[in-house]
């Protein structure tokens, strides 16, 4: 079993990752890149976001390089065409009668869909679903998403923080005057993939209860957290979800959702999130790991890090032999 984890391991291609805000996603054809793979993102003409691997299978050229028309991807260097299943339609210097090969056809990744506003792409058949997010449905909610920041960061340690309320009062001046005091926390579920769990803000009085901050993770990099009222009324709602890029890069996808709809109030809410992300990212790019130990040193837990503990868990189980899940 991988005892160390960074950005990239064959096992997180068979999960859902964010590649692009679905308002990126045009006819124009987009490059990204996840896990290493070079992508290109088109949107059909139906409306469906489609996604290749960005190479074509004539000489390598980026398909990201070409254009779309008439719903077909055309290749920048030689003019060959491509249909949504992704097979070559033609090949001009070979005339309009000629056989195109079976090998004319491009690559593509298991899954694609989207949903939050989000292009999500599986390379290989997805072991979970994309998870649950009730807050989005909610039409009385008020909605901002900050920059998808791109930084050099462990895609992990980025979960971790993610995951984590200590740090709140000492890493963001927004948030300093927070009793920086870890009430006890519940699992509300746990599962192989994934864990809920629920947090007491505790007052300044160290013993009143301020609010609640219920966490649900789903691995390998989504994060949602519900921050609520003494009384258990909705707070804010957050959505995060990373897209490991590469060794060393990442993007983070953010959506905050809160239940006012005044947008002088969304803009103000919206400036304070971008600095409590740059704040966020100033640190966690900082970090002295070249990966997160998934047991063990150099990590040092104590009580307040519930959250760390079983986010390196169910981070394990991504990892474990299938043979090893069916014996059990």
């Amino acid at each position: 079993m991988t005892a160390v984890v960074g950005n990239l391991h064959a096992e997180f291609r068979a999960f859902w990752h964010p590649v692009a805000w679905s308002y990126e996603v045009t006819t124009t054809p987009m490059a990204v890149t996840l896990l290493a793979e070079p992508l290109v993102l088109v949107r059909r003409s139906d409306g469906r976001a489609d996604a290749y691997f960005d190479e074509c299978p004539h000489r390598g050229a980026p398909l990201s390089f070409g254009r779309v028309e008439n719903d077909e991807l055309v290749c920048a260097y030689h003019g060959w065409r491509f249909g949504s299943d992704g097979r070559a339609t033609c090949i001009p210097a070979l005339g309009s009668d000629a056989t195109i090969p079976a090998r004319a056809c491009l690559g593509r990744p298991s899954a694609v869909c989207e949903r939050y506003g989000i292009v999500w792409v599986s390379l290989e058949t997805p072991r979970v679903p994309i998870p649950e997010w009730p807050d989005d449905d909610d039409a009385s909610l008020g909605r901002f998403s900050p920059v998808a920041h791109t930084s050099r960061v462990l895609a992990a340690y980025q979960t971790d923080n993610l995951l984590d309320a200590s740090h709140f009062p000492f890493l963001h001046v927004s948030l300093s005057d927070r009793n920086p005091l870890i009430g006890e926390q519940t699992i509300v579920d746990q599962h192989r993939f994934g864990f809920s769990t629920v947090q007491r803000k505790l007052a300044d009085d160290g013993v009143s209860t301020e609010g609640w901050l219920r966490y649900t993770c789903v691995v390998p990099f989504t994060v949602m957290l519900r921050s609520e009222e003494p009384d258990g009324s909705l707070r804010q709602s957050f959505f995060q979800a990373i897209q490991p890029i590469d060794q060393h890069y990442t993007r983070l996808f953010f959506i905050h959702r809160v239940p006012d709809t005044d947008p002088a109030v969304l803009a103000e809410l919206h400036a304070a999130e971008e600095i409590v992300q740059q704040e966020d990212l100033w640190m966690t790019a900082a970090l002295r790991r070249e990966g997160m130990p998934l047991v063990g040193a150099p990590d040092l837990h104590v009580r307040s890090d519930g959250n760390a503990i079983l986010y390196r868990r169910v981070m394990r189980n991504v990892f474990e032999d299938p043979q090893d899940i069916a014996a059990k």
